[in-house]
């Protein structure tokens, strides 16, 4: 699109009126090259004064640039006060007044426009089409698309790009089937589609096939391999490329970098022949990904040149984890786009401040698109109000049925309207299909989520972290192990909920076997859960041996460790172990006594009889004592029968919570007693 405006405006230079001056006037090309270096609306209002004050101020050819300039720096309104003013638009002007729309996101506007058009040439219909395809909304799109006269490749091509972009792949495989024409454009849209949606085998014969390669082909072909781990493919396809460019570095940089391999990327950077925006934007958004924000932002302060892209990359990673510092960030930004007002949106709901989502969303935005409504669809917590917001959306892609459909699944609902909602879906995804899938588990229906689960053509660790749940909540212990084992990649947080799952069923043997099948890479959380599980049943002995076995593999004891220990010498009466591992655990594991394991103690002692040291523990701890403290020693004296005592800590707990109910019977009981 941007290549045939700039043909159409080399073809207007040579025929405008105002550049057959006379060679010895400068100032139209002054004047031109003054409004080149005008990259944001300040200084394009001031090159925007100086032509008002030239002789060159009803010059069509200057007023056309500044419609397209103030359209590309956000400004649809100015855009239109400049093509107002031109006594005789011509095609130019009636495009670039078009595209400000398009790029301002104003979609009335931009219809409003387009039906007044005296005539309309393939630009304008180009231009139609990318504007309802960016905006996701795909069957204006293809309606303008199917009224074009003549079908140009870049209109087809653009078609084609938002069908994948949405999820339609199927359709957009179509599109390019049926193109007669195909420019390499064409053929790296349709590999990055099959990229960007994961189906490598898909995109590396689309790349086998291709007529040319060029450098985007082999830069998509390695971002993908990158998506996949397959770092060293990512690497070898890298040192096919013959004329290297920043492009190509930055990709593998975004490779090693997206698979947390951070000191290669920084390697990579180093070693560039030339460092660009989009290299360095690569670095901040790779620091940004691992969460390094603090990092991410001495990339983004060294810059010399910052784009409005620099800004958005480093947005979005404060958004994720610094909502003050994002929120000064998009102040401070001169130039937004929709891109800046979604991540500031993502800010607001990330940091749970929904209430200010919602004022920014329906008082601020300027204007929105498919990913803003998803956004703040997501951000409702309960269905109904997520029905209502849905219900209000104008358009509405796979993404936004299928977060209203986890709405229901988080809300528990196995409901009619449920089952409709993934019916009518445009196309099912593994989201969708995930959610429907936890719709069956919650309502305890293994055998409806495992017919579900069959037929879900791309299972991923989600679904069957899904389906083993699903077997779990139903009791059926057996079920869950088998299809555990039939898991074809399974990690070690699955592993780990496995194992935690298994012991706190009391099946210890099988949570053994599962945690010997995954000992080599098992962490700190797996030999905790261990240890907690034979603590809980009472078994110390093997918990000690679990815990000088994992001591042995050089594995690190956590304050987890230490309370998973405590609790079961708690529960077999073994208060001389646990106050001596108490006593000990910051010279044997590293780890400062919290007020956990102060808890921890004070239960032991409660259970073994010793209320004395139990309350005298609670009343002398470097901590305030808190409701639980007073809990564990109320029922260790409710369970040896010290009614005193018992006395004593409900009238703590009441202090701290007037409205514990078990706390004010037992107090009234006791007073009563004492009465008598």
């Amino acid at each position: 699109m941007s290549r045939i405006l700039r043909q159409l405006l080399r073809q207007e230079i040579d025929s405008s009126p105002c550049s057959q001056q006379s060679p010895a006037d400068l100032d139209l090309h002054s004047l031109i090259r003054l409004l080149h270096l005008s990259h944001n609306l300040p200084s394009l209002r001031r090159a925007h004064a100086a032509i008002s004050r030239s002789k060159h101020a009803h010059c069509r050819f200057l007023a056309n640039l500044l419609v397209d300039l103030y359209g590309k720096c956000g400004s649809p309104r100015e855009a239109l006060a400049v093509f107002s003013e031109i006594s005789d638009p011509n095609s130019y002007s009636w495009n670039f007044m078009l595209r400000a729309y398009l790029l301002g996101g104003q979609m009335i506007e931009f219809q409003q426009f387009f039906d007044k058009m005296r005539a309309r040439n393939a630009v304008s219909w180009t231009s139609a089409v990318e504007a309802y395809a960016q905006a996701g909304y795909l069957g204006e799109a293809r309606s303008y698309f199917s009224r074009m006269p003549h079908h140009s490749v870049i209109a087809s091509t653009t078609l084609m790009v938002a069908y994948a972009k949405y999820g339609y792949l199927d359709q957009s495989k179509e599109m390019f089937d049926q193109m007669l024409r195909k420019t390499e454009v064409t053929w790296n849209a349709m590999l990055e589609a099959y990229a960007q949606d994961g189906q490598l085998t898909h995109a590396e014969f689309i790349f086998s096939i291709q007529p040319r390669w060029s450098i985007v082909s082999f830069t998509t072909v390695i971002v993908l391999y990158s998506q996949y781990g397959q770092i060293v493919k990512a690497t070898q396809m890298f040192n096919e490329v013959t004329d290297k460019d920043v492009v190509a570095w930055g990709a593998l940089l975004s490779a090693n970098a997206e698979n947390g391999d951070l000191e290669a990327a920084e390697k990579i950077f180093y070693l560039m022949p030339g460092w660009n925006v989009a290299a360095c934007n690569s670095v901040v958004a790779a620091y940004g990904n691992e969460g390094l924000v603090d990092k991410a932002r001495l990339v983004f302060d060294r810059m010399p040149d910052r784009n409005l892209v620099t800004y958005n990359v480093l947005l979005s990673s404060l958004a994720q984890h610094r909502f003050h510092d994002s929120k000064s960030l998009f102040d401070a930004m001169k130039q937004r786009n929709i891109i800046s007002w979604n991540n500031i949106l993502r800010a607001f709901v990330e940091s749970q401040q929904l209430d200010a989502a919602e004022a920014l969303f329906f008082a601020k935005f300027p204007h929105y698109n498919l990913v803003s409504w998803n956004i703040m669809l997501g951000a409702r917590k309960d269905s109904s109000r997520t029905r209502q917001l849905f219900d209000r959306m104008p358009h509405k892609d796979v993404i936004s049925w299928s977060v209203l459909l986890q709405a229901y699944a988080d809300a528990g609902h196995c409901s009619l309207e449920a089952k409709l909602i993934f019916l009518r879906l445009p196309r099912w995804n593994s989201f969708s299909w995930n959610a429907v899938i936890q719709i069956y588990a919650q309502a305890r229906k293994p055998d409806e989520c495992w017919e579900l689960f069959q037929r879900s053509p791309s299972r991923n660790i989600v679904s069957w972290s899904l389906m083993i749940q699903a077997f779990f909540l139903a009791d059926r212990a057996a079920r869950a192990v088998e299809a555990f084992s039939l898991i074809p990649r399974r990690n070690l947080l699955l592993g780990n909920s496995m194992i935690a799952a298994l012991s706190h069923r009391g099946h210890l043997e099988v949570a053994l076997s599962v945690f010997e099948q995954q000992a080599a890479s098992s962490d700190t959380f797996s030999w905790t859960s261990m240890i907690q599980a034979y603590a809980r049943s009472s078994q110390l002995h093997r918990a000690l041996r679990m815990l000088a076995r994992m001591l042995l593999e050089g594995v690190e004891a956590t304050e987890a460790t230490v309370t998973a220990l405590l609790t079961g010498c708690g529960f077999g009466g073994e208060v001389d172990e646990a106050r001596k591992h108490f006593l000990q655990m910051e010279d044997d594991f590293g780890v400062r006594p919290s007020l956990t394991h102060f808890h921890c103690l004070v239960d032991a002692l409660g259970r073994g009889k010793k209320l004395d040291e139990a309350e005298e523990l609670v009343e002398t701890m470097p901590y305030l004592p808190d409701k639980v403290s007073w809990v564990s020693l109320l029922a260790a004296c409710r369970m040896h029968g010290d009614g005193g005592r018992a006395k004593r800590a409900a009238s703590r707990i009441l202090e701290l919570d007037s409205q514990n109910t078990a706390a004010s019977i037992l107090l009234e009981e006791s007073t009563r007693v004492s009465a008598c």
